[in-house]
């Protein structure tokens, strides 16, 4: 007999994932800065320095919910 596949789970929605600097992900509100550095929003995660120097991968999990890498 045929084993039958297993469905892979689909999340109700897909993670999005962002690479950008981190004066960008602050601009597009994935991010906030406070004292010269920039933090994830939710998860509140330090990215480094608040400039355009500084590229962060930034993965969403919720509203309004960021995690370093992706």
């Amino acid at each position: 007999a045929t084993p039958t596949p297993t469905p892979t789970p689909t999340p109700s929605t897909p993670a999005t994932c962002v690479t950008a600097s981190n004066y960008a992900h602050v601009a597009a509100g994935r991010a906030y800065q406070s004292g010269g550095y920039a933090y994830a929003n939710g998860s509140n995660q330090r990215m480094g320095l608040y400039n355009t120097f500084y590229t962060s991968a930034l993965k969403q999990t919720g509203p309004n919910y960021w995690v370093i890498g992706c």
